[in-house]
């Protein structure tokens, strides 16, 4: 995911566990892009655009036991999974990361398919959150984004 179209958190007063649910999710998301509606959408829809490329990538340098291509995945998918507070994913992305910098992959198929399961489940509450918003841009502006 490209650096200059995620944005960091303004940090958001409240962590977001992976049992919590969109609504949650939505206020920790407004809350750290300073109430913007746009900010979150565009955020939103790259994640989840890019992310089935990005997970792809990292099982084939597991697969593969390409350290170097392992290392940079699990850290371009830790950043961006970072943007929306699921700390549980990110630590897990960290011990991907770390793996790759070790040059082992001992343990890395149990760790991908745990962040493929977080990753599903935050796509899906992510594609909640650009559907409830989508339709409030289009009624707010009178067109859809």
């Amino acid at each position: 995911i490209s650096a200059s179209r995620i944005v960091p958190l303004a940090n958001p007063t409240k962590p977001v566990g992976e049992t919590a649910n969109f609504l949650l999710l939505e206020q920790y998301l407004l809350e750290g892009m300073a109430g913007s509606h746009e900010l979150m959408l565009e955020v939103i829809e790259t994640f989840i655009e890019q992310c089935p490329s990005l997970l792809n990538q990292l099982n084939s340098a597991i697969q593969d036991s390409n350290f170097q291509n392992l290392k940079e995945q699990a850290h371009t998918l830790k950043g961006a999974s970072s943007n929306f507070g699921v700390h549980d994913l990110v630590e897990k992305l960290q011990a991907l990361e770390d793996l790759g910098n070790s040059g082992h992959t001992e343990g890395a198929n149990a760790l991908f398919y745990a962040v493929q399961i977080q990753v599903d489940k935050l796509r899906v509450d992510l594609q909640k959150i650009k559907n409830k918003n989508s339709i409030w841009y289009s009624t707010k502006y009178g067109y859809k984004t």
